[in-house]
């Protein structure tokens, strides 16, 4: 799979504080037709061969781990 981005406006990022869910969507909205979740927490969405977005469980948390 991959992700083909042009253009860095054509990346969406939404933050659900409550859900603590971070949602980066590729190229504009689009169904995707499928989802895989990975063992690190994350939903990659993709239609065809491209990753149409990633959805990010329990973000607050990758945070701090990165600092």
């Amino acid at each position: 799979m991959e992700a083909v981005i042009k253009n860095v406006e054509d990346i969406d990022v939404f933050y659900d504080r409550v859900r603590d869910v971070l949602y980066i969507s590729f190229g504009g909205v689009h169904q995707a037709e499928g989802a895989e979740l990975t063992g690190k927490d994350l939903i990659i969405r993709y239609r065809g061969r491209r990753i149409v977005g990633i959805t990010v469980l329990e973000f607050s948390q990758r945070v701090f781990q990165w600092r």
